[in-house]
C-alpha cells in the first residue's frame, strides 16, 4: 500500500577505523550503516578517469639532479626545483645521477624533498604498508549499537529525536593511525586531511560540485522505497568501507632505454560492506551497499575534476604520481644501474615540514529529518560511516610500454645540461 504522506528522519555519524597492515581487499577503513526496523529515520548524521598519456613530449619541463640534490641540500631547495606535476626520471650513468623531470604548474601543488624521502625510505627500506586511518572507540560502536537496539520500537518524533542525541553524545573523537611513514610527516598530514574532508562529502556537510553524498543517496533512495510501498527490512547492522586507491590496473607507464614516463596515476575511491551483530561483532557480508557503491563510482568519476579546486585532494594525487614513479625507481634499481649514492635520501636527510598530528579527530555527525507516514509499515535506518587511504600498488610489466619518442626527451634533458653539477635546469621540445 503506497505511503499517504512522508516521514523520514536520519543522522549520519563518521570515523575511520583501524587499517591492518597487509591489505587484501583493503581493509584501509570502514564506513558503518546501522539499520533499524521502525519508522523511516535515517539517521545520517579516502583518477576515475584513466589519466591517457600526452600526445606528445612537447613544452617546456624541469630537470632536477637528485645526485647534486644530495651534495648540495639547503632547505631553500626543498621545493624539488619547483616541481609541481611529476612526469618522470632519467638515468644519467656518465654523471651517476637519476635526474627527475616534472613540469611547474599553478594548476597543481608543489612537491617538497621531505615528500620524495619519506617515500623513498618506505619503499628502500620495505617498511609496512604506507596507509591511514581513523579508529572509533570500540565502546563508541558498542553503545550505538545499544542504543539502536533499544530505542528500536521507538514511534514517536521525540523518541526517535532523543535516540539520535544518545548517539550524538557517546560519538567521541577519532584515533589517527599512520602506516608505514612517521605520523608527524608531511605525507601523513595529506593523506589524513583528504580522508577527513572526503567523509564530510559523503555525509553531506561538504558539497562539492557534481558528487551526491551517501547521506542524499541514503535518503533518496529511503523515499522512494516507501513512494513505492515498499515494507521496511529487518533489523540489521551494515558496515561500508570507503578507502582512497589508485585504480586497479594502475599506475601506466611508457618507457625507453634509461628513461621512465609516467602515464597514468588515477585516483578511486573503494568501498565494501561487512555486517556486524548488535554485539558489535563483525563477519563479511555477501554484497555491497549500492548506494555506498554509487557514491563511491560517483567520487571516482569527478576525482581528478574535484581536485583542482580542493587542495587536500590535489595533494593526495601528487603524492600517488610521485610514489608511483619511485616504485619504478626502485624496482629496476636505478641507483645502482645509475650509480647515485642514496644514503642522503636513505638515512642522512631529516624532514624540515613535519609537524604534530592530533591523536584524534573529531568525529563527523548529521541528521536530516523528513517524515513519511505510512498504514502500514516504518522503518529507521542509522548509517555510520568510517575512512581511509592506502597508498599501496602493484607494478607489472603490462603497465609499461615503449616509446622510441622518449629518447628525445631524455637527449634533451642531458644535453642542455649547463654543467655536470647542475642543480636544476630546464628543457623543451618543440
Amino acid at each position: 500500500m503506497a505511503p499517504k504522506s512522508k516521514i523520514t528522519m536520519g543522522v549520519i555519524i563518521d570515523s575511520m577505523t583501524r587499517v591492518r597492515k597487509r591489505f587484501t581487499a583493503l581493509s584501509a577503513v570502514h564506513a558503518v550503516t546501522i539499520s533499524t526496523v521502525i519508522c523511516f529515520l535515517i539517521l545520517l548524521p579516502c583518477l576515475s578517469s584513466a589519466a591517457t598519456g600526452p600526445a606528445s613530449y612537447r613544452g617546456s619541463h624541469i630537470a632536477v639532479s637528485m645526485r647534486v640534490m644530495a651534495e648540495r641540500y639547503s632547505f631553500e631547495r626543498n621545493s624539488l626545483g619547483g616541481i609541481t606535476l611529476m612526469e618522470g626520471f632519467v638515468l644519467d650513468r656518465e654523471n651517476q645521477d637519476v635526474i627527475i623531470i616534472g613540469q611547474r604548474s599553478y594548476k597543481h601543488p608543489k612537491y617538497h624533498l621531505d615528500d620524495l624521502v619519506v617515500n623513498m625510505r618506505t619503499i628502500w627500506n620495505k617498511k609496512e604498508a604506507l596507509y591511514c586511518s581513523l579508529d572509533p572507540r570500540p565502546e563508541d560502536v558498542r553503545q550505538a549499537v545499544q542504543i539502536l537496539s533499544e530505542n528500536g520500537e521507538a514511534a514517536s518524533p521525540d523518541d526517535r529525536l532523543d535516540a539520535i542525541r544518545q548517539v550524538k553524545g557517546i560519538w567521541g573523537g577519532q584515533t589517527v593511525r599512520i602506516g608505514g611513514i612517521p605520523r608527524r610527516s608531511r605525507h601523513a598530514h595529506i593523506m589524513i586531511d583528504a580522508d577527513y574532508h572526503m567523509k564530510k562529502v559523503s555525509l553531506d556537510l561538504i558539497k562539492l560540485s557534481g558528487i551526491t553524498s551517501y547521506l542524499e543517496r541514503t535518503e533518496q533512495r529511503g523515499e522512494q522505497n516507501l513512494r513505492q510501498g515498499a515494507s521496511a527490512p529487518g533489523t540489521e547492522i551494515a558496515i561500508n568501507r570507503f578507502w582512497f586507491h589508485i585504480k586497479e590496473g594502475y599506475p601506466t607507464f611508457r618507457e625507453a632505454n634509461d628513461i621512465i614516463w609516467l602515464e597514468g596515476s588515477p585516483v578511486d575511491l573503494l568501498t565494501a560492506k561487512q555486517n556486524a551483530t548488535k554485539s558489535g561483532e563483525l563477519y563479511d557480508a555477501d554484497e555491497d551497499d549500492p548506494q555506498a557503491v554509487a557514491f563511491a563510482d560517483n567520487f571516482s568519476a569527478q576525482f581528478e575534476r574535484v581536485a583542482k579546486t580542493v587542495p587536500s585532494y590535489a595533494s593526495l594525487q601528487n603524492l600517488y604520481r610521485l610514489r608511483s614513479l619511485l616504485q619504478v625507481m626502485y624496482n629496476m634499481r636505478a641507483d645502482k644501474v645509475s650509480g647515485l649514492d642514496m644514503k642522503f635520501y636513505l638515512k642522512k636527510y631529516r624532514y624540515q615540514k613535519d609537524r604534530a598530528m592530533p591523536d584524534k579527530l573529531p568525529g563527523l555527525v548529521n541528521h536530516k529529518e523528513t517524515y513519511v507516514e505510512d498504514d502500514d509499515a516504518t522503518k529507521w535506518s542509522f548509517p555510520l560511516m568510517y575512512g581511509g587511504v592506502n597508498m599501496e600498488m602493484d607494478i607489472t610489466e603490462e603497465q609499461f610500454r615503449r616509446d622510441p619518442k622518449l629518447k628525445e626527451v631524455m637527449e634533451a634533458a642531458i644535453s642542455v645540461r649547463p654543467t655536470k653539477d647542475a642543480l636544476t635546469w630546464t628543457f623543451k621540445l618543440k
